[in-house]
């Protein structure tokens, strides 16, 4: 008998592609099935949609990981609302020591805002309005870290949220506040603590966080407020939407002025208004003259129908805003001011 050479042929080399039909195993579910009780006849007529999953959408933030954090963000969106200074000068002593304390003293602070009803036209400011008013009894602070903690923790939908908590807030409204509560995060928590930029923020909403931060940690205030403004240090609303239609980004001139985005921004929109001659009407009634009627001897009655203020807006300006006690009884025939000085018209 012959003998055969026998050769061992080692493996073939992995090859790059795949071996197999990689859509063999990845086929569409039939829509007529046995379980599901659809016909063909109905399966003609339907129209069918395939919706992929959003697995990922909504990263937890590793600052959302502490309740200690999260009260922080919600004490300081508290403090933005009522001072408007981005988290300068918060108290960071009292929320250390007690931060209930604190954030009931900021909610306190908070249902005094005066809310004028009267002078809003807008349908979608008016809608804020009384969202604000719904809030103020409800509690922000409730609010806050209802929408927080559901959204980071929870990882629940807006319209979720909102259904909890409706007819209180809207998804859209819950959208809004789970953004402002990434921005004062990223304000005051160094970057590892925040997830990184989402690739559809652009690099205004970059640099304004960068501004934000650097004014935050150098423990800088407003300038308006601290009277350290020169006048005439910014350019007007015209001249700044000129420099745009010439070619200049709002960024540009944020650096050149030293000033905040949002500061250039609501230049150039007045600027707009005003170059296309849509300026809004300015209110020829001072606030400070309901005080002043007031204290001529008119009632609040009397206030509300001669500056065309609602009762109700003059009564929380007397109170809260000079501390005035509208329930201690007045002499009757106190108004003694002639017809002229309350014929104040709005």
């Amino acid at each position: 008998m012959t003998p055969v050479d026998v050769k061992v042929i080692p493996p073939a080399p992995p090859k790059s592609g795949l071996s197999f039909d990689q859509w063999q195993f990845n086929r569409r579910k039939n829509v007529v099935t046995k379980d599901n009780g659809i016909a063909f006849s109905d399966a003609e007529r339907m129209s069918v949609k395939t919706v992929g999953r959003t697995f990922g959408q909504m990263a937890q933030p590793a600052w959302a990981k502490s309740d200690r954090n999260i009260q922080l963000v919600v004490a300081h969106m508290m403090w933005n609302m009522l001072k408007c200074k981005s988290s300068i000068g918060f108290p960071r002593e009292k929320f250390e020591e007690n931060p209930l304390a604190l954030v009931l003293d900021l909610e306190e602070q908070l249902r005094k805002r005066c809310i004028d009803f009267q002078r809003q036209r807008d349908q979608v400011q008016m809608a804020g309005i009384l969202g604000q008013k719904k809030n103020k009894t409800f509690g922000y602070a409730k609010l806050l870290s209802k929408v927080i903690y559901d959204s980071f923790r929870l990882g629940k939908k807006s319209n979720e949220i909102a259904a909890d908590l409706s007819p209180l807030v809207t998804a859209v409204g819950v959208r809004q506040h789970r953004s402002r509560a990434q921005m004062v995060a990223r304000v005051i928590f160094p970057a590892e603590l925040n997830p990184p930029y989402n690739k559809r923020m652009g690099e205004l909403y970059k640099h304004d966080v960068e501004y934000k931060r650097q004014r935050f940690l150098a423990g800088v205030g407003s300038k308006v407020s601290e009277g350290r403004t020169r006048p005439g240090s910014h350019p007007t609303a015209i001249e700044t939407f000129q420099l745009i239609q010439a070619g200049r980004t709002v960024v540009d001139l944020a650096e050149e002025y030293g000033a905040c985005i949002g500061r250039i921004r609501s230049l150039v929109r007045a600027g707009r208004r005003q170059a296309l001659g849509n300026q809004r009407p300015i209110a020829t009634f001072p606030l400070i003259n309901v005080l002043k009627l007031w204290k001529e001897g008119c009632t609040a009655e009397e206030i509300s129908q001669d500056s065309g203020l609602t009762l109700a807006y003059v009564v929380c300006l007397l109170q809260n805003r000079w501390g005035v006690d509208v329930t201690v009884p007045r002499p009757e025939g106190s108004c003694d001011i002639d017809a002229e000085t309350c014929s104040l018209k709005r």
